[in-house]
């Protein structure tokens, strides 16, 4: 259902033919293959390292030699954003029961044991919200 919903909102607009979604569960549905980038937003925070990894090695399967992943997430680490950030999300995993920020290190060292070998770093203006680490194999 959100797959649909995505569909559909994009398929109009400046995204409209640049951008396609997928619906269902990247643990146990085949990940589709054909695309240069994949993102995980706000996903791998939801998720235990081991989880991760599995799911980071399955889309390094899935991308070309030229593709990349964009994680982009809530991070830790030492800006007043950050320090901030995992304040905040520390109640709201809490709430839900698991999760937790971590920082971009943490994530490159994941996205390592998956395969992925050249990051970089990308600092966002809302910290407390968003950083982005980019892997490429």
């Amino acid at each position: 259902p959100v797959a649909d919903r995505a569909r559909e909102r994009f398929s109009s607009g400046t995204l409209a033919g640049r951008i396609e979604c997928h619906g269902g569960s990247f643990f146990s549905d085949p990940l589709p293959l054909g695309y240069d980038t994949m993102s995980l937003v706000r996903v791998c925070f939801d998720h235990e390292d081991h989880a991760v990894v599995r799911l980071m090695t399955g889309i390094r399967k899935a991308l070309p030699a030229d593709g990349q992943l964009v994680i982009g997430e809530p991070m830790a680490g030492n800006s007043s954003g950050e320090k901030l950030s995992t304040a905040y999300f520390a109640f709201y995993f809490l709430a839900m029961g698991s999760g937790r920020c971590r920082s971009a290190q943490q994530i490159i060292q994941l996205a390592e044991k998956a395969g992925f070998t050249r990051f970089e770093q990308r600092k966002c203006r809302t910290p407390m919200l968003v950083n982005v680490v980019v892997a490429r194999p």
